[in-house]
């Protein structure tokens, strides 16, 4: 599968293992399906970072099939639905 760059900022790569060695045969590249929950200020901001954890507590609890996650890139907290391992 082919993602053009323009329309995906983030790429999860995927392969298979055999005896700890990656299959390159096996490479499964697919754009994340990352959402931005809370956008926060670089500058200027009054949150400490215990009301970040607490508020990516409260949204894990109110979403409990994503994965809620602060990143760093975007300053932002995020959510991605759950993939169960391969």
């Amino acid at each position: 599968m082919r993602v053009a760059p323009s329309r995906c900022k983030c790429i999860y790569i995927n392969w298979s293992n055999k005896n700890g060695v990656p299959d390159w045969q096996g490479l499964v590249i697919r754009p994340m399906q990352k959402r931005i929950i809370v956008k926060i200020k670089r500058d200027g901001t009054e949150l400490s970072l215990r009301e970040v954890l607490d508020k990516i507590k409260e949204l894990q609890d109110q979403l409990p099939d994503e994965d809620v996650f602060f990143d760093g890139d975007e300053y932002a907290i995020c959510a991605r639905p759950r993939t169960a391992p391969e």
